[in-house]
């Protein structure tokens, strides 16, 4: 390969970088250096006065011999090193300040200097601004030497005066008068300076430096600049302390930091976090590690929202050995006025528009009623599930306010089942009526507060009047209305009076009266939305079991459970194993890769989820992402090519999902996906809530105490999602 080389012309010089190419006291084209500040200084007050009122014109630079000569000057020393020929200034100044400094193939004496080349047998040019020699005042003579004795005549005299040291101004590196000297510059000054001084004297240094610049700043944390690198910051200790000499202690952790870390780690009690200070203390050496009045902080914390909620006793239906129900007396938490509580809790966040989401659902040994008071101004990434956020600092805005470290259990009651008649006693605790709320829960819950009988019924549907008939032939019914429900009810109760022997099928599933106070005109799908979590958990629980059911009675293969265990995707040991969400939503990432891996006849199993998968990410996020009515109609389609039933989770996503989508963008004015309602919250609740209870709190129901530890654990949870 050839490589042809180009060789571009030079600029021309101008007058201006003749001027910085030269030495202003030898007018020699030496090795030079910029003339610093305190060169200036020596120069106008020993060499020439008007330096500074002149310096356009004159040269800008001095080299290493004219420097030291410089700073000789300001030596203390009675012998300054002999000066150098100086130029006459002020005809310098006459004849060159007329000149523009942009003037190129200037033909000025100091331009001519500069061009000169180091070219042998060429003398190097010489200004003929150095005709004369300006003698400084003689040196004070030198103190007389002591008469050799006469012992020591026959040894040879000579002078003995000691050399000379100075101090380069530029790197403030140690030279000698008889020397010339290498400056390198500033970039040396800080390593001089070092070496200079002793490690007791360097303490002393930047002990005071130290304080001088935090009584200047008037903070105690500094940032200090390095020769190379980042700054370095430094915490002084207050003055006038015990503690003033530790000028590298941190800032204590704050309260707010402690129970961050509290609420961020599992099972971790009120005692465990105050050993946790106790070890920090004693770890560090310093008593001030962690602010003081811990224990009295996690006293107020947990009694700031004490005045909200009280226990009370109520009748529940629990079932006994032989499974029948009977009336029991059990202790719940509830929250006193829920209007007052939601109002102090905005007001507490700071937040102006807000909305309230209710969710009910029983777990980890409790029936809870949860709370979420989330502002209309957050936002969240637009798919489903949410993207990890980068980590913010402990004490800070850690969590959304639509996750459960946010979420506020407004009544709690121990192991009370979920039927009809204990959410009517549940309900009737809790005053909801008095607020504005959309309510989050499973499908179970949906239909016992609907007033409805369970989705194995002839009606399974909770939005709409379809029969497991219809449902199976993809025929909608008219939707649902309370009123209808009430109706409904009212003709179920009075022939069961009447003693006739009827079923709930011949009312369309309304056997008993909707807990929800709202208007007889109001559709249910504006009150109780299609809950993401269950439906996404009860489609893939489908088709993923129906794929290895019928692989393994046709093929005898179980190779779809094969491949979710090699893609780490693992069933859950309860409930028969079931796949919990994070499961469903691996599954339906790499449903791709599942339908290549399954043979031709099952693939359509594969393309299905696949279709699914883009369902959830248009529409089960907080936001819609493209059009989730293509994407449904997609889904539908291929879900009609597999040999499988139509459940009604499976229907609700086929008709009632894009009518809450239409619905909440005609009410709210703009898209919002399914998870603007999510009941994940309200599941998750159990197992933190659990870690709490247990952290410090549980009791035997049948201890007096009992109701008074719960209250406790409710109020300093509540307290923690503050």
């Amino acid at each position: 390969m050839l490589l042809w080389k180009f060789n571009m012309p030079r600029p021309k010089k101008c007058h201006r970088d003749s001027l910085k190419e030269l030495c202003l006291v030898c007018l020699k084209k030496n090795k030079v250096q910029p003339i610093s500040q305190a060169l200036k200084e020596i120069i106008g007050r020993h060499i020439y006065p008007h330096f500074e009122a002149h310096a356009g014109c004159l040269p800008r630079s001095v080299c290493i011999t004219c420097r030291c000569f410089l700073a000789s000057l300001q030596s203390s020393t009675p012998h300054p090193r002999p000066p150098p020929p100086l130029p006459d200034f002020k005809l310098m100044v006459e004849e060159l300040r007329h000149i523009s400094l942009e003037k190129q193939e200037c033909s000025c004496d100091l331009c001519g200097v500069a061009r000169w080349l180091l070219v042998p047998n060429i003398e190097r040019p010489k200004s003929k601004y150095l005709p004369r020699e300006v003698s400084l005042p003689p040196p004070a003579p030198a103190p007389a030497l002591p008469q050799p004795s006469s012992s020591s005549s026959s040894q040879p005299q000579g002078p003995s005066t000691p050399v000379r040291k100075l101090l380069c101004p530029e790197c403030f590196a140690e030279v000698t008068s008889m020397q010339a000297h290498d400056c390198k510059g500033r970039g040396e000054r800080t390593k001089n300076l070092e070496q200079r001084l002793t490690p007791r004297s360097s303490d002393h240094f930047a002990a005071q430096h130290i304080r001088n610049r935090v009584e200047t700043s008037g903070s105690r944390t500094l940032t200090l600049s390095n020769v190379h690198g980042r700054p370095t910051e430094v915490t002084a200790a207050p003055h006038g302390t015990r503690a003033k000499r530790q000028l590298y202690r941190p800032p204590p952790l704050e309260h707010s930091t402690m129970f961050a870390l509290q609420d961020t780690s599992s099972n971790m009690s009120d005692k465990a976090l105050r050993e946790q200070a106790r070890v920090l203390r004693q770890a560090t050496g310093n008593r001030l590690a962690v602010q003081p009045g811990l224990a009295k902080a996690m006293s107020e914390r947990g009694k700031k929202l004490a005045p909200f909620f009280e226990t009370r006793k109520k009748t529940f239906k629990i079932r006994d050995e032989q499974g029948k129900l009977q009336p029991v007396e059990k202790d719940i938490v509830v929250v006193k006025n829920p209007k007052e509580f939601v109002d102090f809790v905005r007001t507490e966040r700071d937040r102006e528009n807000i909305r309230v989401k209710v969710g009910i659902d029983g777990g980890g040994g409790f029936l809870k009623a949860c709370m979420g008071i989330i502002s209309d101004e957050s936002r969240s990434p637009t798919s489903s599930p949410v993207a990890k956020k980068p980590p913010v600092p402990i004490g800070g805005e850690r969590f959304k306010e639509t996750g459960v470290k946010k979420l506020m259990v407004v009544g709690i009651g121990q192991g009370i089942p979920e039927n009809h008649e204990n959410l009517r006693t549940f309900m009737a605790e809790l005053q909801l009526s008095s607020l504005s709320f959309c309510l989050a829960t499973d499908l179970k819950l949906c239909n016992i507060l609907a007033g409805l009988m369970s989705h194995a019924s002839s009606y399974p549907c909770t939005w709409c009047e379809a029969s497991k008939s219809n449902i199976q032939e993809d025929i909608p019914g008219p939707l649902r209305t309370f009123g209808r429900i009430r109706a409904k009810v009212g003709q179920f109760k009075q022939a069961v009076a009447e003693g006739k022997k009827v079923g709930g099928a011949q009312f369309l599933g309304c056997v008993e009266m909707p807990l929800l106070e709202n208007a007889d005109q109001e559709d249910v799908l504006d009150a109780i939305a299609p809950p993401e979590l269950h439906l996404m958990l009860g489609v893939v629980a489908k088709l993923f079991d129906e794929l290895t059911d019928r692989m393994k009675k046709e093929l005898g293969s179980t190779a779809p459970t094969d491949w979710a265990r090699h893609q780490h995707i693992m069933r859950e040991q309860y409930r028969g194993g079931t796949l919990e969400g994070n499961q469903c939503r691996q599954l339906l990432k790499k449903s791709l890769d599942l339908a290549r891996a399954l043979p031709d006849k099952f693939r359509a199993f594969g393309l299905v989820l696949h279709r699914f998968d883009e369902v959830v990410t248009s529409c089960f996020g907080l936001e819609v992402v493209g059009d989730p009515e293509t994407k449904i109609a997609n889904f539908k389609q291929a879900y009609f090519t597999l040999p499988v039933t139509i459940t009604p989770k499976v229907h609700c996503v086929f008709d009632h999902v894009p009518q809450w989508l239409h619905r909440q963008e005609a009410r709210m004015g703009r898209k919002v996906g399914l998870g603007f309602a999510t009941e994940q919250a309200s599941e998750a609740v159990h197992r933190d809530f659990k870690q709490k209870w247990e952290a410090g709190f549980k009791i035997g129901e049948t201890r007096e105490e009992y109701k008074d530890r719960l209250l406790r654990c409710v109020v300093r949870y509540n307290g923690g999602h503050l």
